[in-house]
């Protein structure tokens, strides 16, 4: 007699049910491992420049600078070629806070493009006047927009939806005068905290003004390294207060040599790991509030817990 082989072989119903099960399991596993961001910040690559994008999970945004631009409508400009396709690309509409850090084009190039493009909230400047054709044209469409105005001082605290806070730590009320650049080292330094983890934006500040925020700046996660990496910045008592782990230098191609290699060095020494725009791209690093993950257009995701 024949037996009925069909008894014993697998429901193939059943086997899609577990497979589904396992695969759900796995990832409600890593989403407890790693909750939701709370916080993005994306570092863009505007070649030679800054601009960083900051993205809450209830669905605030601020912009920190906006890339170079030419004085002429046609020139290249990193607002309108970069700033603004990303924006869009993300999804964004509208911005809360925009922070100019300081007034030269490699900074405030792109801002105008930006400000044409998206109601903005609230417009954070230095307030250092400049005879540049790019601030010029960034105070023109702020005031187009009706935007919020602030002069940046130090102690001023801004909130970004419900988990992130924005504190500034430069200028001073009594601005920087004779340094060897005084409008870089008057720049909007900004410490931004999202429940433990800790990340600094620091314009172009220089050695005078790292000396005057070393007993105000705390033991921080990300550092967006100060002036491209300018070997007059990211001094050795300025890193031995913030010890980053994790550090960004926001350069492209440029004439000052920029990063130096004194600057990489001093960073290597205190343990940081380096990422650059003109070679990694864009970077990203979002936070839980206890971890932060960072990547980059080339490499891999790596995740740099808060040190106890």
């Amino acid at each position: 007699m024949l037996k009925n082989k069909s008894k014993n072989k697998p429901d193939p119903w059943a086997r899609l049910f577990f497979a589904l099960a396992a695969l759900s399991l796995g990832f409600w596993l890593i989403r407890c491992a790693w909750p939701e961001p709370k916080l993005r910040v994306t570092f863009l690559d505007v070649g030679q420049g800054d601009s960083a994008v900051l993205e809450t999970s209830d669905g605030a945004v601020a912009l920190v600078d906006a890339g170079p631009a030419g004085e002429n409508e046609a020139d290249w400009n990193a607002g309108r070629r970069i700033v603004v396709p990303y924006l869009r690309r993300r999804g964004i509409q509208s911005i809360d806070l925009v922070f100019l850090t300081h007034p030269h084009a490699d900074h405030v190039g792109g801002m105008s493009a930006v400000l044409n493009a998206f109601p903005t909230r609230m417009v954070v400047d230095v307030g250092i006047p400049h005879p540049s054709a790019q601030y010029k044209a960034f105070l023109k469409a702020a005031k187009l927009r009706k935007a919020s105005f602030v002069t940046a001082r130090r102690g001023q605290m801004f909130n970004l939806g419900r988990h992130t806070t924005i504190r500034v730590l430069n200028p001073p009320e009594k601005l920087f005068h004779g340094t060897r650049d005084d409008i870089n080292n008057n720049s909007l330094v900004l410490l931004v905290e999202c429940d433990q983890i800790r990340i600094l934006l620091t314009g172009d500040i220089e050695a005078q003004a790292e000396a005057a925020l070393s007993n105000l700046v705390p033991q921080i996660d990300l550092l967006k390294v100060p002036h491209h990496g300018s070997r007059f910045g990211s001094t050795v008592a300025f890193l031995s207060h913030c010890r980053p782990r994790v550090a960004v230098v926001s350069v492209g191609r440029n004439l000052f040599g920029h990063p130096a290699p004194e600057a990489l060095g001093r960073l290597a020494s205190f343990g940081a790991r380096v990422f650059r725009t003109d070679k990694h791209g864009a970077v990203t690093a979002e936070t839980n509030g206890r971890r932060i993950a960072v990547r980059t257009m080339i490499k891999p995701k790596a995740i740099h817990p808060r040190p106890s």
